[in-house]
Formats: structure tokens, sequence, C-alpha cells
């Protein structure tokens, strides 16, 4: 008549190989986030460093502020002294040196132009051109090198461009067809590259890269007539 409810005494027990699946199971999510973890930040620290890199390649650029030739003869004169390179000839018909003066592009890191090369392009061909320094060093195969003159430095910094406000020259003789090879090493010896006179009416193309493979791309034209000239604006 009266109904006895007796206490369940059976008890459930997780058994060792549950225990152990589960604790491999939050072993194997704890690695998995750790390693997830690393990658996105090895990712955002290689995104962040690309991107960087390639603001310095369109940043880090040198503005051509002027670009002239000269009628020169002669042989060059020491790089030291400041002076340019030949003797004047305005009897001459044909451009015997260039001048670029440069200053570094609005945003643009301290430019060290002695890291600089400059290609020089024209109708005989293309002539890869570097600083002097970089010629003495002898590394790498090059057509000729340029000469670096302070314009205007506040501070004294020499080859390298560290303000808006400096002025330097990179300097190119060039040479008649029967002109020898620069000498690097003999600091009497002008810079005297592969590229011939330039005549009137010719056209030559300038890539000059700095050592962020920053590229800045310039065209010379020289006048149609240089007669009564001992200069021009090219």
């Amino acid at each position: 008549m009266f109904e006895i409810f007796s206490k369940d005494e059976d008890k459930g027990q997780v058994g060792i190989g549950t225990l152990i699946v589960f604790i491999a199971m939050v072993l194997v999510a704890a690695i998995a986030a750790g390693v997830l973890i690393n990658t996105a930040g090895f990712l955002q620290s290689q995104s962040e460093e690309t991107g960087e890199q390639s603001s310095q390649q369109v940043t880090n650029r040198l503005d051509i502020v002027s670009k002239t030739g000269v009628k020169t003869t002669g042989s060059g004169i020491d790089p030291g002294s400041g002076t340019t390179y030949g003797t004047v000839d305005s009897g001459s018909d044909k451009l015997g040196t260039v001048s670029l003066i440069v200053t570094k592009a609005p945003g643009a890191q301290d430019i060290d132009l002695q890291d600089v090369t400059v290609q020089f392009v024209t109708d005989g061909g293309t002539f890869d051109l570097v600083s002097e320094q970089a010629a003495k060093d002898g590394s790498g195969n090059n057509d000729g090198y340029f000469a670096i003159n302070p314009i205007k430095d506040a501070d004294g910094s020499a080859t390298v461009v560290n303000s808006p406000d400096d002025r330097m020259e990179l300097f190119v003789s060039l040479s008649d067809s029967s002109a020898s090879a620069p000498n690097a090493n003999s600091p009497s010896s002008a810079p005297t590259a592969e590229p011939s006179l330039l005549e009137e009416g010719d056209t030559v193309t300038l890539a000059i890269a700095t050592e962020d493979s920053s590229s800045s791309t310039v065209r010379l034209t020289v006048p149609q007539s240089l007669s009564g000239q001992t200069a021009a604006t090219l």
C-alpha cells in the first residue's frame, strides 16, 4: 500500500580515457591559438615593414631644381677644389658637361648622394653612372661616374641631403669617342663618362635612383642652336 522510494545509490563516473581526450583537446586548442596569434603578429609586422618600404620608395627621392649644360673641353680638375671640370669653350658646338641641382623631395628622409645611381639614356645607348666614391670603392660594373658639389649646405653634411633647403650639384663630364675610361682612383681625373658630347637638338633621359630604389626621371633637351652661348638650360 505504501510505496517505498529508495535513493539510487548508483553514481556516474568519468572514465580516465574521456578525461585524457578532454585534456588533449584543451592543449591542442591552446597550441592552435598560440600559433594563430604568432602568425597574426608576424603578418602584421611584415605588412608594416612592406608598407614602410613602399612608402620610402615613393617619397625618398630627389627633386631636380635645375639642369644645365656647358661647352667645355680639356682635362678635368681636382673634384676637391670645387671648380668645374674642363675649360669653357664658347666656340664649341657641343656640350661637354651636364649639371643637375638637386634637393630632397617633400617627405623624404636623408639621402646620401654617394649611394645614388644615374642611368644616362641616349640614342647611343644606356650608361650607368655612380658617384666618385662608389667608383673608388670598385664595386659593380659602371660606365662612368659623377661628382658631387655642395651648393647650399648649412650644416656641412657634405654629400648628404638632409634638409629641404639643401642644394647639391650632380656633375657629369661627357666625353668624345676618343676619350679613355675614367680613372676614379686619380684625384685629378675628371669624371669622364662614356656618353658622348651632347649636340644641338639632342635629347637625353636620366633615371636617378636613391638607395631605397626610389627613382626620379628627368629629360634633358639641348636647344636647337648653341651659337653664341657657353651654357644652356636643358
